[in-house]
């Protein structure tokens, strides 16, 4: 499993390998997908319901092909980067839709990183298994130090996670 540096992991991550007996490699989509910004290309035309996967979670095997997978997508980011494109995850799933890659879309849980409000009062959803913390990066603007509270309370606040 890849996690970026600002993750946290919360539960045993043992149930995400069971997803490699069928797949190659999996993630979360990107929850926002529809903002402009997560609409991003470099060399391919993907459908507009094929959203970006956050790459900061990634299951994936130790098979020829993810390995060869993940050589192309290092290739291309590379080259986006050299041309101005500074987000990996445009290329991840355009290197996605151009292969035959078995892949697959984990629950959110696996990568939480959007908060709903109500969350912070009731929720039934399960709880995340790795969160993506915005109170691990560096807080330089009144939104993101409001939004370091907001996920101080809801992650670190709940009583039925052991840290």
């Amino acid at each position: 499993i890849f996690f970026d540096n600002d993750t946290l992991t919360l539960a045993n991550l043992t149930p995400a390998f069971a997803v490699l007996d069928k797949y190659d490699i999996a993630g979360c989509q990107v929850l926002l997908w529809q903002r402009p910004r997560h609409a991003g290309k470099f060399d391919a035309d993907v459908p507009l319901l094929c959203p970006q996967i956050n790459t900061g979670v990634l299951v994936f095997s130790n098979s020829p092909t993810t390995k060869e997978f993940l050589k192309t997508w290092d290739k291309t980011s590379r080259l986006s980067y050299e041309n101005g494109e500074t987000c990996d995850q445009v290329t991840f799933r355009e290197a996605i839709w151009k292969s035959d890659i078995k892949f697959h879309v984990l629950p959110e849980q696996m990568n939480k990183r959007l908060i709903d409000p109500c969350e912070l009062i009731y929720t039934d959803k399960p709880a995340p298994m790795v969160v993506h913390l915005p109170i691990l990066c560096p807080a330089n603007t009144p939104f993101r130090r409001l939004r370091q509270k907001i996920s101080e309370l809801y992650f670190l606040g709940r009583k039925s996670w052991s840290l």
